[in-house]
């Protein structure tokens, strides 16, 4: 992996962050973040997912009733993300209000509704997946905000591990 390549894409998302990318560098953003994903694409095919994972650092914030709860996500995509956590224990039902993604120092403000998808105990690991299932414009935009954010850490990370 180019390390030339992951910081010109860095360049490139702080301008996309401040809403200040536009035509020619919009594009070169988008096909950076698409050339750089391709050997994380490649395990999702082996993976037979519908979407890009990515792990990281992303702390999620839920709103149960009165309560609000912090959990550690394992990864995430645009769609949903996993979690080590008896969530499910909390959850009345089977949905869950998601009301932000905090990554690398950034608080994502959001709204939206998700649900749980499985549960399971590995090794003594509770873990629960979920996906979003209502979400406004305004919510997309934040999630894939946090979503290239992950996503151009790994890919910074990997291309360190290389050299």
């Amino acid at each position: 992996m180019d390390l030339k390549l992951v910081k010109e894409l860095k360049k490139l998302h702080a301008r996309h962050l401040d809403n200040q990318l536009r035509g020619a560098d919009a594009v070169r953003h988008r096909q950076l973040l698409g050339l750089l994903a391709q050997p994380l694409r490649r395990k999702l095919d082996n993976e037979r997912r519908r979407q890009l994972r990515i792990p990281g650092q992303l702390e999620v914030q839920f709103q149960l009733g009165p309560v609000t709860l912090t959990c550690s996500a394992t990864d995430f995509s645009p769609g949903g993300l996993s979690l080590r956590s008896f969530l499910w224990d909390f959850i009345d039902g089977s949905h869950v209000e998601v009301i932000n993604l905090h990554v690398t120092g950034q608080d994502h403000p959001v709204s939206v509704k998700a649900r749980m998808v499985w549960q399971s105990v590995d090794d003594n690991e509770p873990q629960v997946g979920l996906e979003f299932v209502e979400i406004t414009p305004d919510d997309r935009r934040q999630i894939e905000a946090a979503f290239e954010r992950l996503l151009i850490e790994e890919v910074e990370r990997r291309a360190t591990e290389v050299l």
